[in-house]
């Protein structure tokens, strides 16, 4: 009975021309790859067909970021540096960096860098940053001019320094609170807006829109060809 059933396998072997001890005729045929070919072909050819939107697309989204951010208002900053002294004054009022850093958008301090302007509104254009373990404190302000913000960071300056000293009770000119480790200085360009950085991101915007785009195009191309729909005779 054995010898029956190995006679079959070989004559069945034999017949699809397969030897018994050659593993070649087994070998499974890589279809994947043509797949993938004929995908890549037909991403390739619905791109150059539908070329023309894409880049109409590209180009239209190109030219709006780069119309919106010249007429966008420009903003300018001045930074301000300083480190706050440990002295036993501050300790035995309790004033600490992290209520400095509080302090230093207050009311009182705001008060003197805009007579005109209110301190909730100056408040909105400040920033600041503490690193409690060196004391410094960096305050970051901004203003429609370059001026304005060196102007804004310099009264802020001084009203933070006087009002600070008054709050641990010693004379700014004894025993200095505040010490200014940079200053502000003239802002050489904006901060914001960034053209540069505003066009490379509307490229990459523009480019995945026109794609979506030409392959949407593509697809509602191949379903209506596929309904049977007729276009119109003109």
């Amino acid at each position: 009975m054995v010898e029956d059933a190995r006679t079959g396998t070989e004559e069945q072997l034999h017949g699809a021309n397969v030897r018994p001890d050659d593993a070649s005729g087994f070998r499974p045929h890589n279809v994947s790859g043509a797949g993938n070919e004929v995908d890549l072909v037909a991403i390739i050819q619905t791109l150059v067909k539908r070329r023309k939107i894409a880049l109409a697309i590209i180009i239209t989204t190109v030219i709006t970021t780069l119309f919106a951010s010249i007429v966008a208002p420009k903003r300018y900053e001045a930074v301000t540096t300083v480190f706050i002294r440990d002295l036993p004054q501050a300790r035995a009022a309790g004033v600490s960096p992290q209520t400095l850093a509080a302090f230093a958008v207050s009311d009182r301090v705001l008060v003197t860098v805009g007579q005109d302007t209110k301190p909730a509104v100056l408040r909105s254009s400040f920033n600041v940053k503490l690193d409690a373990a060196s004391r410094v404190l960096t305050v970051t302000v901004w203003a429609p001019s370059a001026a304005e913000a060196r102007t804004r960071a310099e009264r802020w300056l001084e009203g933070f320094t006087r009002e600070a000293c008054r709050m641990i009770g010693v004379e700014l000119q004894d025993t200095p609170f505040v010490e200014v480790f940079a200053g502000p200085a003239l802002p050489g360009r904006p901060a914001s807006p960034r053209i540069g950085l505003n066009l490379a991101v509307g490229t990459v915007l523009g480019a995945f829109a026109g794609i979506a785009a030409a392959f949407v195009l593509e697809g509602l191309e191949k379903t209506r060809e596929r309904g049977g729909v007729a276009l119109p005779s003109s």
